[in-house]
């Protein structure tokens, strides 16, 4: 009779170790007086903890704290601000400073661990917000007529695109016919959609409850999303309004159309969808055609979405090519009313389920599948508020929860040309 050998009682350090997992981490090494930059990163660089597999990604010159931030380049008010990734389990990646701080005191006073995720941390500084060369460099691709830029200049732009996650600019790059046809469109569907709203959910307290009908969502106190109808949506039949009444999250449904047929039974809603009142173009027709033609469409999102197709390497078909991705979009109308609260750090889309993620360094990440654009209609201040972009962030899926580290580490963006912060996810970067 064959006998097998006993499977062998596992350790408590086989169990610990099987509950590791690889976490990012950012720590912040404060040099002794006398030593340079680059003594100290070096020395940083060197610190190992090959139980853990520490690595260190990348390092950069941090400020000491906000008095320094207005002296970035003063030699004795910096510290070493390093990105690494180790194997922790329970919290216990926090020993990574001590150890710095151990290991290297002959060059650095102290150290602390400023961040740490379970996932890549984006670690680009954006000093100046929409000001910064890098967003300009993709902005740029906005502002400049197609036949006036070179292919190299397109190519920075689409460069900085992707690294960053975002492009933005001061100035306007919507022609003031298109974005004054635009409000009207935006004005006549908010106004019809409220009036929608007060008709057949009366019940529902606007701006308290939170709903979700397939049209309209509240994202929150006096922050809605309307949706415009995709091609083809107008004409179809709705009857009744399969979303239900009064507070608390509602089952998805139509909120609005009332077709039944004819046309002179059409919601208010639709009536102005189809009359527009521009020359007979309807409103969602115009906005989904400026969708289309916008000028970010041939300078950003063709090339990162629908990229020139590959030429055929097969000797059958030597002069063929693979056919050129295509893109779709839905567009919608982001509002807010006065008193509406600062939203949370979020991202406007998940990674696709089976994409490749970014690992710890911040490579390997499946190529964007979205990109959202925003298109102000109004003049953006401080009154108003400015949406916050996370740079880098959309190469990372995990970061909910991890908004407050934009501004530790300095990597936000917004309309006051300054460092602010958002998060995001692999097709755009996070917000708040």
């Amino acid at each position: 009779m064959a006998s097998s050998a006993p499977t062998p009682t596992p350790t408590l350090d086989d169990l610990w170790a099987s509950d590791r997992a690889r976490v990012s981490v950012v720590v912040a090494a404060t040099p002794k007086p006398g030593v340079d930059f680059a003594t100290a990163r070096d020395a940083l660089l060197a610190v190992r903890w090959d139980e853990r597999s520490l690595e260190w990604h990348s390092t950069r010159r941090g400020p000491r704290d906000s008095a320094a931030a207005a002296a970035p380049d003063d030699d004795d008010a910096f510290v070493v601000e390093a990105v690494g990734s180790c194997l922790a389990s329970g919290g216990d990646e926090s020993s990574v400073a001590p150890r710095v701080a151990a290991l290297a005191a002959a060059r650095f006073d102290d150290a602390e661990l400023v961040v740490s995720a379970p996932c890549h941390v984006p670690f680009l500084e954006v000093r100046d917000g929409v000001d910064d060369p890098r967003v300009r460099v993709a902005a740029a691709a906005l502002l400049e007529k197609e036949e006036s830029q070179g292919d190299d200049a397109r190519a920075r732009a689409v460069a900085a695109f992707a690294e960053l996650g975002l492009a933005a600019s001061r100035r306007r790059c919507v022609a003031s016919e298109d974005l004054a046809r635009l409000t009207r469109a935006a004005t006549r569907r908010m106004a019809a959609a409220e009036r929608a709203m007060a008709t057949r959910h009366g019940s529902v307290r606007f701006g308290e409850d939170a709903f979700a009908f397939r049209e309209m969502g509240s994202r929150g106190g006096q922050r809605f999303d309307l949706l415009f109808p995709r091609e083809g949506e107008e004409e179809e039949e709705g009857g009744g309004g399969g979303a239900g009444e009064g507070g608390g999250e509602s089952p998805q449904g139509t909120a609005f159309t009332t077709r039944t047929g004819s046309y002179g039974n059409q919601s208010g809603l639709e009536r102005d969808e189809r009359d527009g009142g521009d020359g007979g173009e309807g409103d969602a027709a115009f906005v989904r055609a400026f969708a289309r033609r916008a000028p970010w469409v041939r300078a950003l999102v063709d090339p990162i979405l629908s990229p020139p197709p590959l030429s055929s390497s097969s000797s059958s078909s030597a002069n063929s090519a693979s056919p050129r991705r295509t893109w779709w979009c839905d567009v919608s109308i982001v509002y807010s009313k006065p008193g509406a609260r600062a939203q949370d750090w979020h991202c406007d889309g998940r990674h696709l389920a089976g994409a490749a993620r970014a690992n710890h360094a911040g490579v390997g990440a499946s190529p964007p599948y979205a990109i959202c654009v925003f298109v102000p209609l109004v003049d953006l201040n401080g009154e108003v508020g400015f949406t916050q972009f996370w740079a880098g962030s959309h190469k990372a899926d995990a970061l909910i929860g991890f908004g407050s580290a934009a501004e530790v580490l300095r990597g936000g963006v917004d309309g006051k040309g300054a460092s602010y912060f958002h998060t995001g996810s692999r097709t755009t970067p996070f917000a708040s």
